[in-house]
Formats: C-alpha cells, sequence, structure tokens
C-alpha cells in the first residue's frame, strides 16, 4: 500500500545476469526498496500518492533513463508543493569527450569487440546535458532552479575506462562492468581527487516543485502545449 515518506532516494543499479535493463531503485524513510523501475520503462510510475514525499534525491539518474521529462513529471507529481528535487548530471562541454563509458562505447564499436556497457540500455550512449538544457527540462516539470554548482572531472574515469577495455574487451570478463559500477559508485561518496571546476564535468541542482508539470504528448501541436518561460542556463 502507498505510504507517505519525508525523502526519496533514486539510485542506477545494473541488471542481474538475466535482466537486459538497469533499474532505478527507489528507497524511503526506512531505507526500504519502494519500487524498482527499468530505465527502458516509457512510462514509469512511482507507486506514491500525490503530494506525498518532501524530497527526491536523484543523482546520477536522468542521464540513464529513456524519458526524463516523463521522470520528472513523476518527481513533481509525489512531491509537496515547495518539495525539494535535487539532481546531478553529467555536463556537454570540452570534458565531455573524457567519459570513460562513452569513450569504452566508442573503442567497441571500432574494433567491433566487447559488449557495450550495459549501464548505458536503453539509451546506447551516457547522455550528457547542455547547460541550457536541465533548466528547461526542469521548468518544464514544475521546478525552479534554486542553485547548481559545478564538479570537475573525477579522475577516476581513467581507471574505469583501463577496466572497462580489459574486462570487457581482452579478458571478455562480464562481471567486470558491475565490479567497476560498484567500485564508483562508492567513489562518489568519496570523489578524492578531481579536476579543477572552471570546466564541470557534472552539475547538481537543487530545485522546488512550484507547480505541476504536464505530460508531453509528442502528438500535441507546439500551439496546443503551455507556454513557458525561457530557462536561464546554468553557468
Amino acid at each position: 500500500m502507498p505510504t507517505f515518506e519525508s525523502h526519496l532516494i533514486c539510485q542506477l543499479r545494473l541488471p542481474e545476469p538475466d535482466e537486459r535493463s538497469p533499474t532505478i531503485r527507489l528507497t524511503g524513510d526506512s531505507n526500504e526498496v519502494i519500487a524498482s523501475i527499468p530505465t527502458s520503462e516509457s512510462a514509469p510510475h512511482l507507486p506514491l500518492p500525490d503530494q506525498s514525499v518532501r524530497s527526491i534525491s536523484a543523482l546520477d539518474i536522468l542521464e540513464h533513463v529513456h524519458d526524463e521529462q516523463t521522470w520528472l513529471g513523476e518527481f513533481a507529481r509525489v512531491l509537496i508543493p515547495d518539495g525539494q528535487l535535487t539532481v546531478r548530471v553529467p555536463l556537454e562541454n570540452a570534458l565531455a569527450w573524457l567519459d570513460a563509458l562513452n569513450i569504452y562505447r566508442y573503442v567497441s564499436d571500432t574494433i567491433d569487440r566487447g559488449e557495450h556497457p550495459k549501464e548505458t540500455f536503453p539509451i546506447g550512449w551516457h547522455r550528457h546535458y547542455a547547460p541550457c538544457d536541465l533548466p528547461e527540462v526542469l521548468q518544464l516539470a514544475g521546478f525552479d532552479v534554486t542553485s547548481a554548482k559545478g564538479e570537475g572531472l573525477s579522475v577516476g574515469e581513467i581507471p574505469h575506462l583501463a577496466g572497462l577495455i580489459v574486462g570487457n574487451i581482452v579478458r571478455q570478463c562480464p562481471e567486470t562492468e558491475r565490479e567497476l559500477f560498484e567500485r564508483r559508485i562508492r567513489s562518489t561518496r568519496d570523489p578524492g581527487f578531481r579536476l579543477p571546476t572552471s570546466i564541470a564535468a557534472r552539475i547538481t541542482v537543487h530545485a522546488t516543485r512550484v507547480r505541476e508539470g504536464y505530460d508531453p504528448d509528442p502528438a500535441l501541436d507546439e500551439s496546443d502545449r503551455p507556454e513557458e518561460e525561457t530557462a536561464t542556463p546554468l553557468e
């Protein structure tokens, strides 16, 4: 039965051996798993009542899901008015080409060897966001951005790329990606050395739910959609 939660945490999990799609695992106040929703789900539904959550943490989530706008719409639905949303995504800028997952995918495709990273299914690549993208999708979903902070590139991208190449291409060991994934999750809690943030590789954005967003319907003409103010690009 749906329950009311003060805080909702969204975490990416790799698929089990008999599964294809990664999942977004939702946990609440008691750390119990509320739901696990595949990233490939085109119409995700959070099993929580409307306006039942005070805050949501969705770090490194949006870039993996099939339709981030639908996910944000669900976040807006379950958050109370003035509820808080925290998201973190990789940025599309001069450092984007150093993304370990995308470099590995390019190498794998070039030499036609090694499985594609399971982490990037169903998109195929690790999605990056231009500075103007995230405010726009957040605003469309009913959020106002209150703050944004960039992070420099983690030096952990280098061993992660090396591990993917050695494990998936050279050794062809399917468990390598899972080991590297878990190691990277642990490193996000204690990131260690990062390059200077003059060019941010990722950005963490805090936003407030100010209204319910609308569910964009591609069948609608642009003239039928609600007008939106132009979002301010992130610095």
